[in-house]
């Protein structure tokens, strides 16, 4: 079993990996990182690693910011959804491998 430390780091890194694919518009590599993201996702909600998950909402990289909020969306709703107006305002975020 992967301890909080292990699954918040696959996390961060799926979450990374997504963001650069989707920059360059590796859309195969954004589904296997989606999959990857959604898995950890599914064995954190409900268990006692939520709380160790919302710290992620604080991160350098918008990507995993974003990824965080879709993941506690059901837990902190309003603070999910600050994070995601925050990013959807600034310039050129939702218009990455749009090229």
């Amino acid at each position: 079993m992967d301890t909080p430390q292990e699954l918040i780091d696959e996390f961060v890194d799926a979450s990374v990996r997504y963001g650069e694919a989707l920059e360059i518009g590796d859309f195969n590599q954004t589904i296997i990182e989606r999959a990857n993201i959604y898995k950890i996702r599914e064995y954190v909600n409900g268990s006692e690693y939520v709380d160790e998950f919302k710290k992620l909402l604080d991160h350098s990289n918008d990507y995993v910011r974003y990824k965080t909020a879709f993941c506690i969306m059901p837990f902190e709703p309003d603070k999910a959804r600050e994070i995601i107006k925050e990013l959807s305002q600034k310039s050129g975020f939702w218009e990455i491998g749009q090229k």
